[in-house]
């Protein structure tokens, strides 16, 4: 759907702060009845992209259906606004008249902005209101004036408005997902995001009659097609397994295709610890490269003493050889446990995969495993430690064009500017435990 953006109603308020930044809902610019409409158009399970006055004109009819830019929407939301330009509500009407269906939410707008012409433009504009003869419909909370071969509905209920234009929604969102989504010439692409605190493992419905679908997870570069099952009213589910803050990307087929499966697993016994020597070697970064040493325990690398560990920020190597677990089993999860913050792992110097949490886990194939292992972790911390120590040096690093580097917080303010000399140093590096869990293929 396309939701218009109110920018005349902010226009119109009489602030006394400066130029806003129109770059997303912040405290001055925040428009709740926007908000509103966006929150419940995407807990709904359908999708928008913001349409401006300017966008507006470049919007034509294809059928009962919209077009711009090469992007095919189903409607236009007017949210609740005051003011509209002439020339806006008057597009907005004759894309009605051409068979399109426009959603009002709440009411109609009251004026226009603007003093230039201002009578003739408002009276053009109660003119335009005056054809718009609105009769109840069968749900009483919504209205529907017919205007050529479209119609405009009316109402307070969003919802209600939604489902009587028959958007079309995605009930995976009932289960707490999250998506964007696009259509293809050969089906869909979805990106899907996991944003509840609870792992999601089972069937996901999905808006679209499919026969194929794969799956690419973006964080460990596993793929592989889809299981899917057909439901009572034709629709098609897949089969998911998704952690809090997990994202996989869907491309879907309206044919037949073939592929390996992707490889979803469940615990099949107990974690076994990698434990023994490591050996941690800095490799990038600043100030200056710590020495290299070797623990049996894993700690921030701030705590292995002196100074140098706790003004770095870079990457440090660890290194460990480990013997294959006893088992036979599909594969094995490697789960490094606590890491600050990102983590590349290399086994037996094949690149496994790349980081960045919350959770540091990849399933590991058990063919890729040998009698005889060595695991490669390479961690990077934040900047947040060399700051600090360049704050404490008195070092200008703070060169940028035309900001003067404010302070978020009273304590890390200096001279009414950021400082950060009087942080204690962050945890850094791998804390672990590293382990490894047996797995077997879900069938």
């Amino acid at each position: 759907m396309l939701l218009y953006f109110p920018i005349y109603d902010s226009y119109s308020e009489n602030q006394r702060y400066m130029l806003e930044h129109f770059d997303g809902f912040k405290n001055k610019n925040d428009n709740p009845e926007l908000r509103k409409c966006a929150e419940t158009i995407l807990s709904a399970g359908s999708a928008f992209d913001y349409i401006s006055d300017d966008q507006l004109k470049n919007v034509t009819n294809s059928e009962k259906a919209l077009q711009t830019a090469n992007n095919t929407y189903q409607t236009i939301i007017l949210p609740p606004c005051h003011y509209i330009p002439l020339e806006t509500f008057e597009k907005t009407l004759a894309l009605a008249r051409n068979g399109a269906t426009i959603i009002i939410s709440d009411s109609l707008p009251a004026d226009v902005p603007g003093w230039h012409g201002l009578n003739e433009r408002r009276e053009a504009f109660m003119n335009l209101k005056k054809e718009l003869h609105f009769t109840e419909t069968e749900n009483k909370t919504i209205r529907v004036a017919k205007l050529g071969n479209g119609r405009i509905l009316l109402g307070n209920d969003l919802l209600q408005l939604m489902s009587y234009a028959k958007i079309r929604v995605e009930p995976m969102v009932e289960h707490g997902l999250q998506f964007i989504r696009r259509k293809t010439g050969k089906g869909i692409i979805y990106f899907v995001d996991n944003r509840t605190e609870k792992p999601i493992d089972g069937w996901i419905p999905l808006s679209e009659d499919i026969q194929s679908a794969a799956i690419f997870n973006p964080m460990t570069n596993e793929c592989g097609m889809a299981k899917i099952r057909k439901t009572q009213n034709g629709m098609s589910e897949i089969y998911l397994q998704i952690n809090p803050e997990e994202s996989y990307i869907i491309e879907t087929w309206k044919s037949k295709s073939e592929g390996t499966p992707y490889p979803f697993y469940k615990i099949a016994g107990d974690e076994k610890e990698i434990d023994g020597i490591w050996s941690v070697k800095f490799i990038e970064g600043g100030p200056v490269l710590p020495k290299s040493v070797e623990v049996s325990k894993l700690v921030s690398w701030t705590d292995f003493g002196g100074e140098d560990v706790k003004n770095f920020s870079g990457t440090a190597q660890y290194i460990i050889n480990f013997a294959k677990p006893i088992g036979k089993n599909d594969a094995w999860l490697l789960d490094l446990g606590k890491v600050y913050e990102s983590a590349k792992v290399i086994l037996n110097g094949k690149e496994i995969a790349t980081m960045i949490g919350p959770r540091f886990q990849v399933a590991i194939d058990n063919k890729l495993l040998r009698d005889k292992n060595t695991l490669e972790i390479r961690v990077s911390n934040l900047m947040a430690n060399r700051i600090a120590y360049l704050d404490r040096q008195g070092v200008n690093w703070k060169r940028f064009y035309n900001v003067n580097f404010p302070a978020r917080y009273p304590e890390n303010r200096k001279d009414g500017l950021f400082d950060a000399s009087k942080w204690q140093p962050k945890e850094s590096g791998l804390i672990g435990p590293v382990t490894l869990k047996p797995l077997e293929t879900t069938k």
